[in-house]
């Protein structure tokens, strides 16, 4: 991930990649949302899509009771964990 400076012309902002061992901007000039969109593209490893309804069927599923408890215990878990890194 390169360096950016944010350019502002005429009340117009733009951000365009600067190399400081060159002293040379890239040739692109991105919108601020051009940038975000770019850099997350460039840091996400991997996306999740969780469907709450098919994990309730799977959950309920499961044929012993205790190994019900068990996973939704689990997921309630990983809920709170989920919350206190926001």
């Amino acid at each position: 991930m390169g360096n950016y400076h944010k350019i502002t012309i005429n009340g117009v902002t733009f951000f365009r990649e600067f190399n400081s061992a060159s002293g040379y901007y890239g040739l692109d000039e991105l919108t601020k949302e051009e940038l975000v969109e770019q850099i997350m593209d460039e840091v996400i490893e991997s996306s999740v899509e969780i469907d709450e309804e098919e994990i309730n069927q799977a959950i309920r599923s499961i044929p012993s009771y205790s190994q019900r408890e068990s996973v939704q215990n689990y997921i309630t878990y990983l809920e709170m964990v989920a919350e206190s890194l926001e």
